[in-house]
């Protein structure tokens, strides 16, 4: 007869094989070759060369400026299977900043803001102008801190990084100058030459309408040596000498030469009767 002999094996645990799925980072395209992540495990070789996803393997990184954007494939996730040599991508966005600029009461900005990438953006600032009767001071960040005392201001990067932020113009009113007052003339002032001495001219006697000269203002003596009277006039003023006033008299002077014909005449009867 036939005889059969059957040769059995076992399952070999031990002879596996080494399988691995990789975790990529990429950055706005570009590959972080570094942070790579390889997941390895090993299989028994002649089973699935498959592996499952583990959570650490999914995990984020952090770049300064990017922020995470999705996965590749995009519904990988914790538990799922992959086959040996698959690739898995994490992929980052490069951030964007938005940079304001605003203006305090007495000035305005020519621009009001603008949203850059962070990282690879450009900034073009703002410009600042004053209102009428005001100046141009300085720029503000939102600590109150100084930036710029110019009147344009152009944010630069920090640590290589645009950052979101508001920056205010800052105006003074304009110092106001009052008008110089207008000089006044000087009042005129009468000067000697030096050494010289003004003449002062006596007025001279006025003439009456006889001819006479005003009376002196010293009483006047009369023939027999007394002084005459004043006059007085039609309205009861006292006139002539004594009087203070020296304005001459016609009258007065006809009184005098009427007394001095009386005596002559009184004189000559009493010389006649004595003879």
């Amino acid at each position: 007869d036939k005889q059969i002999i059957r040769v059995n094996y076992e399952k070999d645990e031990d002879a596996k094989v080494e399988v691995k799925y990789t975790v990529q980072h990429w950055v706005a395209g570009v590959h972080q070759s570094d942070d790579d992540v390889e997941v390895t495990d090993k299989v028994w070789v002649n089973g699935a060369k498959e592996l499952t996803v583990t959570a650490d393997s999914l995990a984020q990184n952090n770049y300064t400026g990017y922020t995470f954007d999705n996965y590749n494939p995009a519904d990988i996730k914790e538990g799922m299977t992959v086959s040996d040599g698959d690739v898995i991508k994490v992929n980052y966005l490069e951030n964007e900043v938005t940079i304001k600029y605003i203006a305090d009461a007495n000035g305005n900005v020519n621009n009001d803001s603008e949203t850059i990438l962070a990282v690879n953006g450009t900034a073009t600032g703002s410009t600042a102008t004053a209102a009428p009767g005001y100046h141009f001071v300085n720029w503000t960040n939102e600590d109150g801190t100084v930036v710029s005392t110019d009147e344009t201001y152009v944010p630069q990067r920090v640590n290589e990084l645009y950052a979101a932020a508001t920056y205010t113009a800052h105006f003074e009113e304009d110092a106001v100058t009052p008008p110089a007052p207008t000089p006044t003339p000087d009042e005129p002032t009468e000067t000697t030459p030096t050494g010289t001495t003004p003449t002062v001219t006596a007025p001279t006697e006025t003439t009456a309408v006889l001819g006479e000269a005003f009376a002196p203002v010293q009483p006047e003596v009369g023939v027999l040596g007394e002084a005459a009277a004043p006059e007085v006039g039609v309205l009861g003023e006292a006139k002539g000498p004594g009087t203070g006033d020296t304005a001459p008299i016609a009258a007065w002077s006809l009184i005098i030469v009427g007394a001095i014909l009386t005596l002559g005449i009184s004189a000559k009867k009493r010389k006649k009767e004595e003879q």
